[in-house]
């Protein structure tokens, strides 16, 4: 099987290309940067190529040079980005989703599997969000994120694209980089574990689900290789673990007790976490595709933390 994955040197790139290679499959990882690659000799058997879904003919030329099957598109910018520039956000992840969709198309690639995101609900949520439920987002992310999941729903009923869907909560994990609002949840962890002081921006009861990269990983992969049969639903949510700021920051004192950590909210990303959905129902995505999450909040921490004191971060 040839896998392309866009986007392919980011965080959940470059270890869903683990879980890629296990399988043994040829996996290529199409993005503008290579350099996190260099910290990841475990995936010396992934092709990398220098590209960007703002060109359509990179994607053309690479599924056709490479006779790829399946295409993971993960490329996007995140929501802090969006925010101050919307225009480059509009590039990637509007046109850069329409390129690799036609592309996709046009190469009659067997399998389109697209990363959406919880920030896609916005506003005037029902006291359950299922993956029916309407969404209002409210920033430029969210915006483009419905875009995606119904481009790709047209081109699957238009064009046959076997085309699915996953929506992400705020992922942890070492070594989560790429700036959004929600982002002081990872690297309060990861500061911790280092012994270093962090400063949060969100308040001490800021609600919302995370997600533990492995479990990431393993609702992607379920997704990936579910027969399209059983693929009903289309767009999925994934739950992850709800907790507040307040219960992440006890939870990480139970492993380092004396972690520096303080508040200092940023009204404008406050409000923005207001608006992610907190009670999460993925019953569709476990029941299609077969996934079933393996950690709770204190599992995730001390593994993720166990992690970072390995140097794996």
């Amino acid at each position: 099987m040839n896998v392309l994955v866009t986007g392919g040197c980011g965080f959940i790139g470059l270890k869903f290309a683990g879980r890629l290679l296990e399988k043994t499959y040829s996996v290529y990882l199409m993005d503008v940067n290579s350099e996190p690659l260099k910290n990841h000799p475990e995936l010396d058997r992934a092709t990398f190529i220098p590209g960007t879904v703002t060109c359509e003919a990179h994607l053309i030329n690479a599924l056709k040079k490479y006779k790829i099957q399946w295409l993971i598109h993960l490329a996007a910018r995140l929501s802090a980005p969006s925010e101050e520039d919307p225009w480059s956000t509009f590039e990637v992840n509007v046109r850069g989703t329409y390129h690799a969709l036609e592309a996709a198309r046009i190469c009659e690639v067997e399998r389109f599997v697209f990363a959406s995101s919880l920030a896609s609900y916005g506003l005037h949520l029902p006291p359950v969000v299922d993956d029916v439920t309407i969404q209002r987002p409210i920033g430029m992310y969210g915006v483009t994120k419905v875009f995606g999941e119904q481009l790709g729903t047209f081109y699957r009923r238009r064009f046959g694209v076997d085309f699915r869907s996953i929506r992400f909560a705020q992922i942890i994990g070492p070594g989560v980089k790429t700036p959004g609002v929600a982002q002081c949840m990872p690297m309060v962890i990861e500061a911790s574990a280092k012994g270093e002081p962090f400063e949060m921006w969100i308040e001490e009861e800021s609600v919302m689900p995370l997600l533990y990269y492995k479990d990431g990983v393993e609702a992607l992969s379920c997704l990936t290789q579910a027969p399209k049969e059983n693929i009903l639903t289309v767009n999925y949510n994934l739950a992850g673990i709800k907790t507040s700021a307040i219960e992440l920051i006890r939870s990480i004192r139970t492993v380092v007790p004396n972690a520096q950590i303080t508040f200092a909210p940023d009204p404008a990303k406050v409000e923005i976490v207001k608006t992610i959905p907190v009670n999460i129902d993925d019953s569709r995505l476990r029941k299609e595709t077969g996934y079933k999450p393996l950690y709770n909040l204190n599992a995730a921490v001390k593994d993720f933390i166990q992690e970072v004191r390995l140097g794996k971060a």
